[in-house]
């Protein structure tokens, strides 16, 4: 479209940054705030998580993707004098003040670098001469290194927010890359370089952030260069391994952050991508000047242990249950949940039959994989039928800790969900329509949902699918851990009834009962362990109290209706009825408690001593109340 003639046009190679014109506004790029250690915690997780994100995102359908990870270290650095070919233009602007560099490099130090190249993929195709965005046109060129906060991915690609390609430059103490790209549709060779400040001045001129460098057209546009004796200096130079018939794209980091290391591109890896490369979708190598780590399917264990838990913490104790996921075991499949209201997980979704066969496998330390299907709701367009999968194996020696997520292979590392004891579970997204919309809550550096501005307003009770598939684990071993069907206490209540002192699971703001099952008499039997927690009534309410002060439940959950004369109290629950934390029923976590949620008629607590207390009231005097509370050995995260 933009290319006949450009040859013709083109000047000499080097750096070039446009001077502010009148009216232009003054630009602070933050994009790379969003990788920075309160998002991403690792040295070079942050290069890792993104760069290989991008490189499984341009894959060639039917090739496994390998990353190359190379770090030259001082010693194999560039030499200054060699450097100055690819710095012609840009040393005033790196040494200008006010351009946001805290510790620039200098013309006569040596330039060690990070070399990150992917195979198996496109390489950075489309017009280089497309400068604005054209809607309808794929073109990965031009959004990777002219577009800021945009992206041409589709909603079935994991990026989506146009800024992870920020983590290259932030990783250079200069905040600069070049980028060597081999293209799959045309076999075309390019280079072009990028340098990332903020607004700045040289002598009398202000100058914009961005800085480019290639061959520069007369009209001011700077494109890639082509010439052949040039991307055999710079491939020599940087010590690049792709060939011209190897499409990809290379990324050179001059001047890398020293934290980022061999050892923490390896841990990063082995952390975020055990998943895809277990599967089989792709392969690393990290290397420096003396040594080289493969990680594939077959290395990945020695790698892990090579690190140690340290780096890692128990990322081995997971690999089971990736292999199991990997090696598509078959599932246990589920009910799917109500599309009535809020998507919520219910009882009835596990029936007797699956819940013995669970609860089986989990008492026999087996592996076991549950798929929960679901429907994702859009507010314009059909409904989607999909699903994810849950395995699941009890580990006794497990502290508490949160389910791994994994989303289309990326690990989603800060998804709040319930900690859980003796327990390990890994929560594996690959069905597109679910998959497309926990893409759309991700926040840009990938490692939690939230209802951002690509979700809001996108899907029906769209945080409820949130919720539903970060709870997973602990609803599921709530469902598992309930009788079969919650016994009928209220059949022989108008005929047997003794009052007592308001310490039982059912109380009211009249009178308080205890069901009696028959008249036979009791056989002499052992005296049953202390209760943990207590339930205690008060007027129009209740109260959940500490009653164990050696064995104090790490969370409370607590289920509230109004007692009906048959069936299940619970099950007949209205909304009209009651809401707790709404309409004058009101919570007050007295002593050692702190509420994780309140909503309808479900209560949940996190217990912070002992001697807890946490008071509800404001419920109807005239009607007896019915309260399922529940004592767990897992901290809720709401």
């Amino acid at each position: 479209m933009h290319e006949a003639g450009r040859n013709s046009e083109a000047l000499m190679n080097q750096w070039n940054f446009s001077k502010i014109r009148p009216g232009d506004k003054t630009r602070e790029p933050i994009q790379g705030e969003f990788f920075t250690s309160d998002a991403i915690g690792r040295n070079g997780e942050a290069l890792v998580r993104e760069g290989i994100q991008n490189a499984m995102d341009a894959a060639i359908p039917g090739q496994r993707v390998h990353v190359r990870l190379f770090v030259s270290g001082e010693s194999f650095g560039v030499p200054h004098d060699t450097m100055a070919e690819y710095c012609d233009g840009l040393w005033e602007h790196l040494h200008s003040p006010g351009n946001g560099l805290q510790n620039p490099p200098s013309p006569t130090e040596p330039c060690p670098f990070i070399v990150f190249e992917d195979f198996g993929t496109t390489g950075l195709q489309g017009d280089v001469e497309q400068y604005h965005p054209e809607p309808g046109v794929r073109n990965p060129f031009y959004y990777f290194v002219r577009a800021e906060g945009r992206s041409d991915k589709g909603e079935h690609e994991r990026g989506r927010w146009g800024v992870g390609k920020f983590v290259f430059p932030s990783a250079s103490r200069a905040n600069t890359t070049f980028c060597a790209t081999v293209r799959a549709d045309d076999q075309r060779q390019l280079i072009i370089g990028q340098s990332v400040l903020k607004t700045h001045k040289v002598a009398a001129d202000y100058y914009t952030p961005d800085g480019f460098f290639g061959q520069q057209l007369a009209s001011g546009l700077t494109v890639p260069i082509e010439n052949e004796r040039a991307l055999r200096s710079f491939f020599s130079t940087f010590n690049l391994q792709r060939r011209p018939t190897d499409p990809g794209l290379s990324i050179v980091i001059p001047w890398h952050d020293p934290d980022i290391t061999s050892q923490a591109l390896l841990a990063a890896t082995a952390l975020e991508y055990f998943f895809p490369i277990l599967a089989g979708r792709l392969t690393v190598t990290v290397e420096t000047p003396d040594q080289i780590w493969k990680i594939d399917q077959d290395t990945l264990q020695g790698i892990i242990d090579d690190l140690g838990s340290d780096e890692l913490g128990d990322l081995s104790s997971y690999l089971p249950l990736a292999k199991a996921a990997c090696n598509g075991e078959e599932p246990i499949c589920l009910t799917s949940p109500s599309l009535s209201g809020a998507l919520r997980w219910s009882e009835d979704m596990v029936s007797v039959e699956d819940r013995e066969q669970i609860n089986s496998r989990l008492e026999n330390g087996s592996c076991v994989a549950v798929r929960v299907p679901m429907t994702v709701r859009r507010k314009s367009g059909a409904n989607a039928p999909s699903h994810f999968d849950l395995y699941l194996q009890r580990d006794p020696t497990s502290k508490a800790g949160r389910p791994i997520f994994v989303r289309e292979s990326i690990i989603i590392s800060d998804v709040q969900a319930p900690r859980l004891r003796g327990i390990r579970s890994l929560v594996v997204v690959e069905d597109g329509p679910l998959a497309t919309l926990l893409g759309d809550a991700e926040n840009p550096s990938h490692t939690r949902w939230e209802n951002g501005s690509n979700f809001k307003n996108k899907y029906v009770y769209g945080k409820s699918h949130l919720t539903f598939v970060a709870n997973a684990t602990s609803e599921l071993l709530r469902i598992l851990s309930d009788p079969e069907e919650e016994a009928d206490r209220t059949l022989l209540s108008d005929f047997f009834f003794v009052p007592t002192s308001g310490t039982e699971s059912g109380v009211g703001g009249g009178k308080t009962k205890t069901r009696l099952n028959s008249g036979t008499p009791t056989p002499d039997i052992p005296p049953p362990r202390p209760p943990r927690i207590r339930v205690e009534r008060s007027p129009g309410g209740f109260a959940v109290i500490g009653a164990n002060s050696d064995s104090p439940p790490a969370s409370v959950d607590v289920r509230v209706a109004y007692d009906v004369r048959r069936g299940s109290a619970l099950k007949n629950y209205d909304r009209a009825d009651f809401e707790i934390g709404k309409g004058g029923v009101r919570v007050v976590a007295e002593q050692g408690v702190t509420v994780t949620e309140c909503e309808s008629n479900r209560l949940s607590l996190n217990v912070n001593e002992a001697g807890f207390r946490c008071a509800v009231a404001g419920f109807d005097t005239e009607r007896d109340l019915y309260v399922d509370a529940r004592a767990k050995d897992v901290v809720d995260d709401h």
